[in-house]
């Protein structure tokens, strides 16, 4: 009987099916419905609460629970409102339970919300780099109504707080692009600087419509378009009734806070940069040598403009912008260094940004750190920058009492709302990069700074048999803490994070299958073309659907005929970044294939993030029986010099008739050294023989309805 419960709640658990909590909540199995609950920060339920979507409203019952019509987006808004509290949007998931966890509204608690790098300049206009931007998400006459549009899916997280901040990396201008393959730089544009762009002035009026308030200038592309964008900018901002700190045409107006006062409390936000480029004009402000730029995150700098600030106002707000790019989730010796000035001198959160990945966070006590906020909008086709959050902290009489992340996802330069696996993975990374009171809670990072959390903890006996082993997959919310036995035992993490290919963003015409793509071939054409390429052969030869489901409402499918030679190419939108230590990796996954149908894994190595590979390794996948779905795993090793790694999926074309090939839950998992600490960031174990695992689950109060067995998914 064991066996078979476990069974059926594998199922449920990862088949995306409703789970039936305990209390009095509305089945939902019959009718299509977006289920939640609705709960103080100490867990009591709230009753009467407004719960709202684009077409209904509802309120919750007695035990803080609701039910509300679901339209057919697998992905919806939803908005809570009571008067004593104040309110939240979130992205929902369909057939999965969704929490809001509500702060009292006493009058004087103050929501802030964090966005990372911003852009809408270069290949906002020629996704391709090809010269044609009939393909652009902005036209050379571009408005506020065309940005606006590509912020449709995080609009409601932008105009819910009562501040939301953005790292503007961008100068504006009216004449903003250009083709930096194809064209020489216009003299308007900084001539030294490596990379160099600009994004509209109409993007102030929409960041504003949207519902920002103050963007951040202290970084190292504002003085990209020299003084007159400097000049331009501001003008720019200050007409769309925007505020702006970090940047100007002289060292004090770089430095003056941006001040803020909302029910009697006065809030000082200041901005800097600490990249350091040798890029002959360089990018600083400088009363010496008379010219704008950005303010420079000197110790000197940031000690003197917080004290002063501090003197004046009620709650100071730090932004620092570092250039450790792309690899680096944690702070650097100097960035520390700086923080801990920030910290000394009074300020109330230090807010990171800059390497364009995001990170963890630091809690002492006093004063809240974000390492790296991520990209919020930008036009980079790095895996590693498409995974993002807002982060929101609540202030009450200059003190950090809450602080969590909605998760978000960059797709074609979109930044998307995501819940479900996606944001699980998400929440996973911010909770998970640094030791400290943050918990993993129903898709987001939730804080824990009283401590309130009931880590529940259960051992489970497992035999992983001979080398190579077993991989399993851990649930949602679920982490390794502890492991015992004779066994030996390794930590993973899934790189792909969407190989689910369900729909989990908010965004209602997706179709699944996100920052995936079909190729042609992996060696016959180039990088470039091959992005040309993203979808032109869809509905051809790949297709999207339930019926090529293994678990939940998404599986892909690829199909070929004897008389196409072309090989057919299932495989991601870019390279995969692997962690610095990272020697051991295991493609992982469910394939069904129909009668003579030849699958072939191909995993290419690379020691840049722009050159060919370096190596290969070709395995095909072999199925048993035709029509059935059948688990499949490849454990390889990392050569010495690679960074990065591409799985590509073939299918062969046969000798006579038609073939076909499912797939879904793929999974790239990086296996983490012998020694590394526990921590909820890893989302998969690799067992050889028998080993006892310690698997928890942080639960704060309230959500005691969203602990689940600790069942594990085996390949």
């Amino acid at each position: 009987m064991y066996i078979y419960n476990l069974f059926l709640l594998v199922i449920f658990l990862y088949a995306g099916l409703p789970i039936t909590y305990a209390g009095d909540q509305i089945d939902n199995h019959h009718v299509k419905v977006i289920t939640g609950r609705v709960i103080s920060l100490t867990g009591l339920p709230i009753q009467g609460v407004k719960v709202t979507t684009s077409a209904s409203q509802v309120t919750s019952n007695a035990s803080g629970w609701f039910e509300i019509p679901a339209s057919s987006a697998s992905v919806q808004w939803v908005t809570v409102k009571h008067p004593d509290y104040l309110s939240r949007t979130r992205a929902a998931q369909v057939g999965e339970p969704v929490l809001f966890r509500l702060t009292p509204d006493d009058g004087q608690t103050i929501a802030i919300t964090f966005g990372g790098d911003t852009m809408f300049g270069r290949r906002y206009y020629d996704p391709n780099q090809d010269g044609n931007r009939e393909d652009g998400l902005l036209s050379i006459n571009t408005g506020t109504e065309e940005h606006l549009s590509l912020l449709k899916w995080v609009h409601p997280l932008l105009e819910n707080p009562h501040i939301t901040v953005l790292n503007l990396e961008t100068p504006l201008a009216k004449n903003p692009y250009y083709n930096n393959i194809y064209e020489p730089r216009p003299i308007s544009f900084h001539p030294d600087k490596f990379i160099a762009f600009a994004t509209h002035v109409s993007a102030a009026r929409a960041l504003k419509q949207a519902g920002v308030d103050l963007v951040d200038l202290g970084n190292n592309h504002i003085y990209d378009m020299l003084e007159t964008g400097i000049i331009n900018t501001t003008v720019a901002i200050n007409n769309a009734g925007l505020l702006h700190v970090g940047a100007g045409l002289t060292e004090a107006e770089a430095w003056q806070p941006a001040v803020i006062t909302i029910a009697g409390q006065t809030f000082a936000f200041l901005g800097c940069n600490a990249t350091r480029h040798l890029d002959g004009i360089g990018v600083f402000v400088s009363d010496k040598q008379n010219k704008g730029g950005a303010a420079d995150c000197q110790e000197n700098n940031i000690r003197e403009a917080i004290v002063k600030a501090k003197a004046q106002y009620d709650n100071v707000i730090m932004m620092i912008h570092s250039g450790r790019k792309y690899y680096y989730r944690h702070l650097n010796d100097n960035i520390k260094h700086l923080v801990a000035i920030a910290r000394e001198s009074g300020t109330t959160l230090v807010i990171n940004h800059g390497s364009h990945v995001v990170g963890g966070f630091d809690w002492d006590g006093q004063s809240f750190v974000a390492s790296t906020l991520g990209n919020f909008a930008f036009d980079q086709n790095y895996w590693m920058t498409f995974q993002s959050y807002l982060l929101t902290v609540h202030i009450r009489k200059g003190k950090v009492i809450r602080a969590y992340t909605d998760p978000l996802m960059i797709e074609n330069y979109i930044p998307k709302a995501v819940s479900g696996r996606f944001a699980d993975y998400i929440a996973r990374e911010a909770a998970g990069r640094e030791i400290g009171p943050f918990v993993i809670e129903n898709g987001t990072m939730e804080t824990d700074f009283n401590q309130q959390a009931n880590r529940q903890t259960t051992t489970v006996s497992l035999d992983g048999g001979v080398f190579p082993g077993k991989i399993l997959a851990l649930p949602r919310s679920q982490w390794v803490s502890g492991k015992t036995g004779t066994g030996l035992m390794r930590l993973g993490r899934d790189l792909l994070w969407t190989g689910s290919l369900e729909r989990n963003t908010v965004d209602e015409n997706s179709e699944g299958g996100a920052l995936w793509r079909l190729a042609m071939d992996e060696m016959s054409v180039s990088e470039e073309k091959r992005n040309l390429a993203l979808w032109r052969l869809k509905g051809e030869k790949m297709f999207i659907g339930p019926e090529y489901a293994h678990t939940g409402e998404r599986g892909i499918q690829l199909r070929r005929n004897s008389k196409d030679k072309s090989n057919i190419i299932l495989t991601l939108v870019d390279r995969v970044q692997m962690p610095a230590s990272t020697k051991k990796i295991s493609v992982t996954g469910w394939l069904r294939t129909s009668e003579n149908a030849k699958v072939v894994l191909s995993v290419y190595w690379y020691d840049t993030r722009f050159k060919s590979s370096i190596s290969h390794k070709i395995e095909e996948l072999v199925v048993p029986a035709a029509h059935t779905w059948t688990p499949f795993k490849v454990h390889l090793t990392v050569p010495a010099q690679a960074i990065a790694v591409k799985p590509f999926l073939r299918l062969d074309s046969p000798k006579t008739g038609n073939v076909s090939a499912d797939f879904d839950d793929l999974r790239l998992i990086a296996w983490a050294a012998g020694e590394t600490t526990y921590s909820p960031l890893y989302d998969h174990v690799w067992i050889v023989d028998n080993v006892d695992l310690q698997i928890s689950q942080d639960i704060l109060p309230g959500a005691e309805d969203w602990i689940v067995k600790p069942l594990l998914k085996v390949y």
